[in-house]
């Protein structure tokens, strides 16, 4: 599942959580899925800077671009 689709997911989850109609079972299960989602999407854009960064290193040594992880 591309980075995209995961995200994508996330934010069809957190819609879904944010319903009336969802029980309390289907949310705990939801929740779950959203967790697992979201570490998978951290560790996809931490690969994606690393790769940056092998990548600009290689071209000469210009510059390297610090990508934040946080997100707040």
């Amino acid at each position: 599942m591309s980075l995209e689709t995961k995200l994508n997911r996330l934010k069809g989850l957190a819609e879904e959580l944010e319903s009336d109609a969802i029980t309390i079972d289907d949310a705990i299960k939801k929740y779950g899925e959203a967790i697992k989602l979201t570490e998978q999407c951290f560790d996809g854009l931490k690969k994606a800077d690393t790769k940056l960064k092998v990548l600009l290193e290689k071209g000469e040594k210009l510059s390297t671009i610090e990508l934040s992880h946080d997100i707040q």
